[in-house]
């Protein structure tokens, strides 16, 4: 029933983890868990066609209270205090079904770049079927959508120099790597993998070196 779980990068004791449908918190590395205080149950399939995306929850590399969970048919949600209360983001409209059914879900990435005053301003989220929105002013700001971006995904993640790397979903598990860097898109290596890409990941100390 574990849909996803991630680690406070400030604080690598502090977990998060949605299971059933519940968002969790430990901040003992996973010993105990309590069910976050303002989150809202709903349905998650752990086992469903789309398993293979990610990540569908981020949190925020400079505050660990911070979280943004992006849901199977409910949208993207935030919270600012750890999980005790959420809010869902109004101008994000909810995924849709991919054609090999089941649910697109919503990748979330942070911009580590854009850290100030103990936050993360910057946001990536993927609403599948409809794109990719960012904020720049943290979860609670204005959410814009991304000209130009892939309407359907497989995984996302934005590296160290806040360069977003997106594979798209055109081959049912994997297809297009793509790059969002200073406001345009490329396919970087696309000669070469073809529409065959599926999760990406960048080395953690220098950002241009990556795999997918």
């Amino acid at each position: 029933g574990v849909y996803e779980i991630v680690i406070a990068p400030s604080n690598t004791s502090h977990f998060y983890m949605m299971l059933n449908g519940v968002v969790y918190s430990s901040r003992n590395r996973g010993t105990t868990w309590q069910p976050t205080a303002g989150w809202t149950a709903i349905t998650t399939d752990a086992n469903d066609k789309n398993r293979g995306m990610g990540n569908f929850m981020a949190v925020d590399p400079a505050n660990e209270d911070i979280l943004v969970v992006g849901t199977p048919a409910n949208g993207a949600h935030f919270t600012l205090d750890g999980g005790a209360t959420f809010n869902r983001i109004p101008s994000i409209p909810a995924s849709r079904s991919p054609a090999n059914g089941g649910y697109g879900n919503m990748l979330v990435a942070f911009d580590p770049t854009t850290t100030e005053a103990g936050s993360t301003h910057g946001i990536y989220v993927s609403s599948y079927g409809n794109g990719i929105y960012r904020t720049t002013t943290g979860p609670s700001g204005t959410w814009v959508s991304v000209p130009g971006a892939p309407t359907t995904h497989w995984r996302m993640i934005c590296d160290q120099a806040g360069n977003l790397f997106l594979t798209d979903n055109i081959s049912d598990g994997g297809g297009i790597l793509h790059q969002y860097s200073a406001g345009s898109w490329r396919t970087p290596g696309h000669a070469l993998i073809g529409n065959d890409a599926g999760a990406i990941a960048v080395h953690p100390s220098d950002s241009n070196r990556n795999l997918s």
